[in-house]
């Protein structure tokens, strides 16, 4: 969950070329979608039997749908036909950035109702929650970030949920299994065939339409972007120009 989180704010701030006040509308949309998740299953969930199948789907779909919701994060707008570097209006943030969260977020909120519910225990549950919120966030800045881009990261962090859903389910039968295991052949082929380079790739170009990109690289303090324009160089950082070279003032 809290990788999914930064994952998101970090390329959704890059998309709006953030600010704090976009930082704000981002994580309200986050929290709005989770509470909803967790409220509304939560009314539910008593009528359920089969509490830990039901964990296995929901886990298994927040896994399929995080790398969609970061390919979307970066190319929603040339699918609205917003051109790059045009500035976009607070309501579009608003519903966009709601949208491109709402799947994952939504499932994380309903995950966490329903570990509550099959430990038999909120305490444990949060406790589980802060363990995995603790290690996520070092992993994340210490080894994720620094060493792999974005589609590499969701890709080994929906992998690992659905190799768990799949061991939980070893007393299942067969249906229920292949949920977990169709996904993780998928997934792993995805890894290992070179494809996550090219989705990388192909999401960068929409994303920064018309600049040729001649580096993009993630720190964990931001996104820094270099791209090429006829004899222009211009530094991004989070989507906003930093520096720009040769000096605009000299004349060749």
């Amino acid at each position: 969950g809290i990788v999914a989180q930064v994952l998101l704010l970090r390329e959704l701030l890059v998309s709006f070329y953030g600010n704090e006040l976009i930082l704000g509308i981002i994580l309200a949309n986050w929290l709005a979608a989770e509470a909803l998740g967790a409220f509304l299953l939560g009314k539910y969930i008593d009528s359920t039997q089969d509490k830990i199948g039901l964990l296995v789907i929901l886990q298994s779909l927040f896994s399929l749908i995080l790398p969609l919701s970061i390919f979307l994060s970066r190319t929603f707008k040339s699918l609205l036909g917003i051109q790059f570097g045009e500035a976009i209006g607070l309501h579009t943030i608003f519903y966009a950035s709601f949208l491109i969260i709402f799947p994952v977020s939504f499932c994380h909120g309903a995950l966490f109702t329903l570990s509550c519910r099959s430990l038999n225990s909120i305490g444990k549950a949060y406790a589980w929650e802060t363990i995995g919120t603790i290690i996520g966030g070092l992993g994340l800045t210490y080894v994720l970030i620094p060493y792999l881009d974005s589609f590499q990261i969701v890709f080994l962090i929906s992998i690992a949920g659905l190799v768990i859903c799949y061991l939980l389910t070893k007393n299942y039968s067969r249906p229920l299994k292949y949920i977990t295991l169709f996904p993780i052949i998928l997934i792993g082929y995805w890894a290992f065939s070179g494809s996550l380079d090219r989705l990388q790739r192909f999401s960068i170009n929409r994303q920064w339409k018309g600049q040729k990109v001649l580096d993009y690289r993630n720190s964990v303090y931001g996104n820094i972007v270099v791209t090429q324009r006829e004899k222009q160089y211009t530094f991004f950082y989070n989507g906003i120009p930093a520096v720009t070279v040769p000096c605009p003032d000299l004349t060749f």
